[in-house]
């Protein structure tokens, strides 16, 4: 939940310290005036930016919107979902979804928020 939390906090951060005080700015083509727009941006162009605000928002309440479950090892979780007999948390989007869509491995979705972060810092020159 920290690494949740904190992949979701940091777009308040990169506003506060750089994006506010060179505002307007464009983001891949997008201006960029309000925090309001740097989320609009962040929903479109972060992989699974939405999911982080209602993980985070969720634990923030104690009411979480996803189940959870920490996957222990072999026999354990869904067929097919997350490493093979090793530790994962475990996302459950609910029974709404197609089994495709309904799972996520929670240092999967985590790791292409990373690399989303390091892209951008990286491309705007943000250190």
């Amino acid at each position: 939940m920290n690494s949740i939390l904190s992949c979701y906090r940091l777009h308040e951060w990169v506003w506060a310290r750089w994006l506010k005080a060179n505002a307007p700015r464009y983001l891949s083509g997008n201006l960029i005036k309000s925090k309001s727009d740097f989320v609009a941006w962040l929903e479109i162009n972060c992989p699974y930016f939405g999911l982080l605000q209602e993980l985070a928002n969720g634990s923030k309440h104690c009411s979480p919107v996803h189940s959870t479950d920490k996957i222990e090892g072999y026999g354990m979780g869904p067929y097919g979902i997350g490493p093979f007999g090793t530790s994962y948390l475990l996302i459950d989007l609910g029974d709404n979804r197609s089994p495709s869509e309904r799972y996520l491995v929670a240092n999967e979705i985590l790791g292409e928020i990373v690399e989303f972060w390091e892209r951008l810092f990286s491309e705007e020159g943000i250190a």
